[in-house]
């Protein structure tokens, strides 16, 4: 994340993963108890930016999203 700030951005902070991640920390203190179903892309893009998960589940959870089943 930090190269693509600093090569594509021009040092410019991206503002999606950093939102994501603090909305997670908000449902852990809200006692919210399956965020994935919730608030499955605020999840998935902090688990593919902080997490490791594989970019190629971000595609799933919009397959899977339940605006779409």
């Amino acid at each position: 994340m930090e190269e693509i700030e600093i090569e594509i951005l021009n040092g410019q902070k991206l503002q999606g993963p950093p939102t994501a991640a603090e909305v997670q920390i908000v449902l852990k203190a809200k006692g919210v108890s399956n965020p994935e179903e919730e608030y499955p892309l605020f999840t998935a893009i902090d688990q593919i930016c902080y997490h490791g998960k594989d970019v190629k589940d971000f595609i799933k959870c919009l397959q899977n999203h339940p605006e779409h089943n």
